[in-house]
């Protein structure tokens, strides 16, 4: 690190592989996705630059590889088929074969992964609804129903401006929490018992029908134990950045 001078391998061969991609916990293996041809993983040594193996993955050509996470030695995989259906994809990295894959249906996801799991935070689609969060460990999938989250866009048609609700998703890298902060109302979960608090108040969707856009949006990350960062717009106005103390 002193001199800059490149020591050993330099560059691996990706063969079309490279996005999503995901470091394994200690660091030592990076997982590179490839799609929409022939969907496979490429895992790869991190510190000696050489591949280790290809996984082929259960979908056809098409399809679209929305995220890349590791729960210890496997490797978790977020498809969309082209029938617009979100697929959970299970990877053994000593065994190189798909160990499962579990249907989710046809929502829109927000990912969010630790450690010991991988939160997704479902999203209706064509429609304003509530939301999903869908809970991943190495050894099982688990879903709550967040019934006081609002979620889900509806396309501009018939005069009505596009309207969307778009919920933000946080998940604390070493406790069993994770929140969903929307304009007006927030939820915390336990990831261990599925067990669900709200805070705030419910907000309906705007029926204004002079704005562009209509609805909200906010995006949330874990910042520090008891805070949380949280941006996002309201009606296509920018909210900015505001840092929030739990409960929020």
């Amino acid at each position: 690190p002193l001199t800059l001078h490149p020591r050993g391998a330099t560059s691996v061969e990706l063969a079309g592989h490279g996005w999503p991609y995901a470091f394994s916990a200690n660091r030592s293996v990076l997982a590179f996705g490839r799609w929409p041809q022939s969907p496979s993983l490429r895992l790869v040594d991190a510190r000696g630059l050489r591949v280790l193996r290809d996984v082929p993955l259960p979908a056809n050509a098409g399809v679209e590889m929305k995220a890349v996470a590791w729960l210890g030695r496997q490797v978790v995989v977020l498809i969309e088929r082209k029938s617009s259906e979100l697929a959970l994809v299970r990877v053994g990295s000593d065994e190189g074969r798909v160990l499962a894959s579990t249907t989710i249906g046809r929502w829109s996801a927000d990912v969010a992964a630790t450690k010991r799991r991988v939160v997704l935070l479902l999203t209706p689609r064509g429609r304003i609804g509530t939301a999903r969060l869908v809970v991943v460990s190495a050894d099982r999938v688990r879903t709550v129903r967040l019934t006081g989250i609002r979620a889900g866009s509806i396309t501009a048609r018939r005069g009505k401006p596009y309207t969307a609700v778009v919920p933000g998703l946080a998940v604390a890298p070493s406790e069993p929490t994770a929140w969903v902060v929307g304009a007006r109302r927030s939820a915390e979960v336990d990831l261990e018992t599925l067990a669900v608090r709200y805070r705030g108040e419910p907000r309906q969707p705007s029926e204004r029908q002079k704005e562009p856009v209509v609805g909200s949006a906010r995006h949330a990350e874990w910042l520090s134990p008891g805070r949380l960062v949280v941006t996002g717009w309201d009606a296509g106005r920018r909210t900015g950045c505001s840092i929030v103390s739990e409960p929020y």
